[in-house]
């Protein structure tokens, strides 16, 4: 998208894995690209418990984000870390553009709830869909591998857990991604040239969201090297 003089919308969109140590790879491309603002999928929340450690979340997802970012001797969230140092290396203004996380927790809770503690809807899933971790076994093995696996086609493993868990997709992918892309939207209205911080199963809705725009995309795979 153009604006009234002319000059293009640029939106850099850097695919991360928050369990993964990517810091200073996601730093480095903040350096090369040179925004004029850094957007990072952090709310005020997050934000303050990623540098002060205060309210911190406990929950199903956030504990086995803590578990396999150990294996790869890392925290949760350092991805995050590399575009707000990013920013602040360069003089590139930093927004934070998620949705408030105990919202997001409370969507969570109520998807929960009605998609995993129902016996009756569980076994109704069972037999219409496959596990998504089923279809594709060999990749599940290595979390590596099964990032390839989902950047190869990311649509499928999209519509693979709406299909088994719509509610719990609207909770993670599609509602935080609408807030997301209207954030960057009005970002853009005061700059020409911003990057956005995200993880990787976000990057196939934001850039949906974002196709009026100039789009460049740094994917997982190429930040781990593959």
């Amino acid at each position: 998208m153009d604006d009234i003089e002319g000059r293009t919308k640029k939106v850099v969109i850097i695919g991360t894995g928050h369990v993964f140590n990517l810091r200073g790879k996601v730093r480095t491309i903040i350096h090369d690209v040179e925004p004029q603002a850094v957007c990072v999928e952090l709310d005020d929340g997050r934000y303050e418990a990623l540098f002060h450690g205060r309210g911190r979340s406990f929950h199903p997802l956030a504990l086995l984000q803590a578990l396999m970012a150990t294996i790869y001797g890392t925290v949760p969230g350092n991805d995050m870390l590399g575009g707000i140092e990013g920013a602040r290396d360069i003089g590139a203004e930093l927004f934070l553009i998620d949705k408030d996380i105990r919202v997001i927790k409370r969507g969570l809770r109520q998807a929960f709830i009605s998609e995993i503690l129902n016996p009756v809807e569980i076994a109704r899933k069972l037999v219409r869909f496959p596990p998504i971790a089923l279809s594709r076994p060999r990749a599940m093995l290595n979390f590596e591998d099964s990032v390839k696996e989902f950047e190869k086609d990311p649509e499928r493993y999209r519509d693979l857990l709406g299909k088994s868990f719509p509610r719990i997709r609207k909770v993670l992918l599609d509602d935080r991604e609408r807030y997301m892309a209207i954030r960057v939207k009005g970002i853009l209205e005061r700059f020409d040239d911003i990057a956005i911080v995200t993880g990787a199963g976000h990057v196939i809705g934001l850039r949906g969201l974002l196709s009026d725009y100039d789009i460049r995309v740094f994917s997982l795979t190429t930040l781990l090297g593959g």
